[in-house]
């Protein structure tokens, strides 16, 4: 998200959110401006690995809240800017503030040239309401603060996830309590993307004991993993499919169309003789026919072998959870989905309608891609609510 400028009419009623973030890994979140909100940016869960820089933060009763769940890692001399008057309360408030540790998981690291990278933030504790945010904000001379001039469009900006906070990750892994409002769906879904993230560094996986033990001790995320590795593999299968499948249609559209040429022709002057470049472009056409039809079968076959083993891999998961039970549901009616159509999930909508009950706030949905589960939800939740009229 870059480059908006989002104002509201109210400083006082904290309803009123400039920009939410919940459970978003790898955002960048840069160059915005906020204004006339109760929160300016406000962020609930785990946010891992968050790029939230050169932001502008004006007339506000906090610019920036952190809920007791909220984790955003590390801003390193990130450059956002305070501008409002927030006396006499803060201009940023973390809540995840248990213990003096806590507001780590999500510090700032900044050099005070001006007041405006620094804002007034709690520094005793009157719970529930105000916490002890001592330490959040770092000051550190040396290094500029970065700013947004210059700035390139969205569509070219590319983000690069190097992972975060190896301090934090290493927490996940062990399991420990990182928010107030710590919840297993939480952690759940912190240590299956910390999972997946190592598996694709082994470099970060063999640099402590801590992630190679958290590998070799999760099972399910393992095979939950393997599922996504298949799923990549047939993406990839089918993309590698649809440029040969895309080249030969165009090449029986060029050919279909040179007949249709050549009868016309003939059709229009009866004397001449195309009879040879007929045939020959029947033949032509009716190679080209059945390459595709044979492009066609090998990569059903190719595809179906890749989903049998999604489905193995599945089938081993075995999660307790919710949201590692639902994904493995999911996973189980997108294979089935895949192999034998929509008429084939249709004894699975009680699980739909399941997961649809489901409260979002409490973290218990696992990511969803597929447009015909999202299709499928929908109508689980209507009809949840037609039942309830």
């Amino acid at each position: 998200m870059s480059q908006n400028l989002v104002k509201g009419y109210t400083t006082s009623n904290t309803t009123r959110i400039g920009v939410n973030t919940d459970q978003s890994i790898n955002s960048l979140i840069s160059c915005n401006s906020v204004d006339s909100t109760g929160f300016g940016f406000h962020f609930t869960s785990n946010n891992l690995n968050t790029n939230f820089r050169g932001n502008k933060m004006r007339s506000h009763f906090e610019g920036l809240h952190l809920t007791n769940t909220a984790v955003i890692d590390t801003q390193t001399f990130a450059g956002n800017r305070w501008y409002g008057n927030y006396w006499p309360w803060f201009g940023a408030v973390n809540m995840n503030a248990a213990n003096p540790n806590d507001v780590y998981q999500s510090l700032f690291i900044v050099n005070p040239i001006d007041s405006t990278y620094s804002p007034r933030v709690p520094l005793f504790s009157v719970l529930p309401f105000q916490p002890d945010n001592t330490g959040w904000f770092q000051p550190q001379l040396g290094i500029s603060n970065y700013a947004c001039s210059n700035i390139n469009p969205c569509s070219s900006v590319q983000i690069v996830y190097d992972g975060g906070d190896v301090n934090l990750m290493e927490l996940i892994a062990l399991d420990s309590i990182l928010t107030l409002g710590y919840v297993d769906e939480s952690r759940d879904i912190a240590q299956s993307i910390l999972f997946d993230f190592l598996m694709t560094d082994s470099a970060l996986r063999n640099s402590s004991s801590t992630f190679t033990s958290f590998i070799n001790s999760n099972p399910v995320l393992q095979s939950l993993y393997e599922v996504k590795l298949q799923y990549h593999d047939l993406r990839n299968a089918e993309d590698s499919a649809a440029i040969l499948l895309l080249t030969l249609d165009s090449s029986i559209k060029v050919m279909v169309d040179t007949l249709r040429y050549y009868n016309q022709a003939v059709i229009d002057n009866p004397s001449l003789d195309l009879s040879a470049e007929i045939n020959q472009a029947n033949i032509s056409l009716n190679i080209m026919k059945v390459a595709y039809a044979g492009l066609v079968q090998q990569f059903k076959l190719r595809e179906n072998a890749i989903l049998l083993h999604a489905e193995f891999y599945n089938s081993q998961v075995n999660a307790t959870g919710l949201p590692l039970e639902n994904e493995e549901t999911i996973n189980g009616v997108q294979i089935r989905y895949d192999l034998f159509g929509k008429d084939s999930i249709a004894s699975w909508f009680p699980s739909f309608l399941y997961i649809a009950q489901q409260c979002p706030s409490q973290e218990a949905l696992p990511f969803i891609e597929q447009d015909f589960l999202f299709h499928y939800l929908t109508i689980a939740l209507l009809m949840m609510i037609f039942q309830s009229v």
